[in-house]
């Protein structure tokens, strides 16, 4: 059983690349492999020589030619809000750092833009009728950017490491359906699954299911997070850790090298800040723009907004193995005390929408009949006051047992973010309870997270899968406690429904799993839903061939070039 589009996906991004491409500039790579060769043509014999004409004037002089105008430099450099905490794509959960990398790794599949399966590395492959075993035929002469061949025995290292307990990656959980890898030779290799899992083909292609260099790996240990290597359009040059990735053509690419010499990611937090250098140009793209500056972007005519929807909500979510968090009736009650739909509109200028669920409206399992929580003051009181707190000494806090109200709200870096945070810790305040906020770096939060050391946090839930699975798998599920499950919610429902789901192979009952899944999670306020925001990007005119993606993961430059 195959489901193979790589025609009509050539066809389409073909298309797409000659609208935008100038006729004075080479257009740039296709991403799609080379087609196979064709005999030469058959050599034809040269004309007869004619005898030349009678000079009868002399010939005008030839006019010296213009030189020809220098090159555009193919050098780009991005800006992202938050940069990776690391280069190992086994470890770095961040969507902006799997954004960068991914430009250095490639898949044995990928998604397109509707989460269609597309080939990468494997350009082909097979599914029983049982759904247990995948056969995956590799490209053949494809090497690693440290020269290590690419081959089947490099995918079963490369899975082998994701899913080895000792190394502790946050994505191991979305691959614990493998049981077991086998080379069959050189390019072609064998998954056989402990159950069928409908969306496994999609799941190959996360971003944790890059292929690594086997070498690379074995010579760096744990430092090659700092050396990171793979197959993809763009090799490591430099990483100076919270300033700078550099990357450079990988000349030796599979399929046609890239169009852009070097990229230079940077990494810019503070709102203003960035969308200065980018109006300025010192930086050709930025990854994500405020929507409060975003007329200000628009009013620049040498500017091209990308926007497009988003698959990854944000949310609040709570350490609910701490006090007052793990009580779900406290939970409901900062729900309830937030007037969401006052805030989309006045801190993000209605850039996104009301979010109502752990998914986005694009993702497989969401449930359009669950509503958002309503802003009802009243209703958060009573909340409190059933848990048994009130504001019994009249200070303006609810408090019990004597002690008041007052929990620490952890929050990243980023200026919207930050003032989202504050706000929410107005309304919070109004309802008597005491949201003190701390900011820290990125790393340190990720840490923070991943610890339990925290109360209260706002995140995002990517979902580059498409399918509710992964959300579910990675933020709910108990196993997940301790890496990405960061609120640190433990339900055997929850459990058993997850592990289920992830068994049918009926779509129809799969997607009341996955429903009944989500409202379990929204029934427990394992966290508040807030916005799912739009995809929010912009680069100067002579940025040419960049397509947008909705996945929060995804950002493929192996086509980007910069015009003339």
């Amino acid at each position: 059983m195959r489901t193979l589009w790589t025609a009509i996906a050539l066809l389409v991004v073909v298309a797409m690349l000659a609208s935008c491409a100038p006729a004075a500039t080479p257009p740039p790579p296709e991403p799609t492999s080379a087609p196979e060769p064709t005999s030469a043509p058959e050599a034809t014999s040269a004309p007869e020589p004619t005898t030349a004409p009678e000079p009868t004037t002399a010939p005008a002089p030839t006019p010296t030619p213009e030189p020809p105008p220098p090159e555009v430099p193919q050098e780009m450099i991005l800006n992202f809000r938050l940069g990776p905490t690391q280069l190992d794509p086994h470890m770095e959960d961040s969507s902006s750092g799997q954004r960068a990398l991914g430009n250095m790794f490639d898949k044995l599949v990928n998604t397109n833009p509707s989460f269609e399966v597309i080939p990468e590395l494997a350009h082909d492959w097979d599914i029983s009728d049982d759904g247990l075993t995948y056969t995956f035929y590799l490209e053949k002469g494809v090497t690693f950017h440290d020269g290590t061949p690419f081959n089947a025995e490099a995918v079963k290292f490369t899975f082998e490491r994701v899913l080895d307990p000792d190394l502790g990656s946050a994505f191991s959980g979305q691959f614990d359906m493998i049981d077991s890898i086998e080379v069959i030779d050189d390019s072609t290799v064998q998954f056989t699954l402990q159950y069928a899992h409908a969306p496994f083909l999609r799941r190959m292609g996360l971003s944790a299911a890059v292929m690594l260099s086997p070498t690379a790996v074995e010579k760096w240990g744990e430092e090659f997070s700092s050396h990171a290597v793979g197959t993809g359009p763009f090799k490591l040059e430099e990483y100076v850790p919270n300033e700078r990735v550099v990357l450079v053509r990988y000349e030796d690419y599979w399929r046609e090298p890239a169009g852009l010499d070097k990229l230079t990611f940077t990494f810019i937090s503070e709102e203003q800040s960035r969308i200065s250098a980018l109006l300025a140009g010192d930086i050709d793209f930025e990854e994500t723009v405020p929507p409060s500056l975003l007329s200000l972007v628009e009013a620049d005519p040498n500017m091209v907004i990308e926007r497009g929807p988003s698959v990854m909500p944000e949310w609040i979510g709570f350490n609910l193995e701490q006090a007052p968090f793990d009580d779900v009736l406290v939970r409901r009650a900062v729900g309830y005390s937030l007037d969401m739909d006052t805030m989309l509109e006045q801190l993000f200028l209605g850039v996104g929408v009301r979010s109502t669920q752990p998914v986005a409206p694009a993702v497989f399992g969401f449930d359009d009949t669950i509503q958002p929580i309503p802003y009802d003051p009243a209703m958060a009181a009573d909340l409190l006051a059933q848990a048994g707190w009130e504001d019994t000494d009249g200070d303006g806090l609810v408090d019990k047992d004597g002690v008041p109200f007052r929990v620490e709200f952890k929050l990243m870096p980023v200026t919207s973010i930050q003032r989202f945070g504050e706000s929410i810790q107005g309304y919070m305040a109004d309802a008597g309870m005491e949201a003190n906020i701390v900011v820290l770096d990125w790393g340190a939060y990720l840490g923070a997270l991943a610890s339990g050391n925290v109360q209260m946090f706002i995140l995002g839930l990517a979902n580059p899968l498409g399918d509710a699975d992964m959300t579910l798998m990675g933020t709910f599920h108990s196993s997940g406690v301790g890496v990405s499950n960061y609120t640190r919610y433990s339900n055997p429902e929850m459990d058993r429904l997850i592990e289920e789901e992830r068994r049918e192979t009926d779509p129809v009952r799969r997607l009341e799993l996955l429903k009944e899944a989500i409202n379990l999670a929204v029934d427990d306020a394992a966290y508040v839903p807030t916005f799912v925001r739009e995809n929010l990007m912009a680069h100067h005119k002579n940025v040419k061939g960049f397509v947008l993606h909705p996945s929060d993961t995804f950002l493929n430059l192996e086509t980007v070039y910069i015009e003339e």
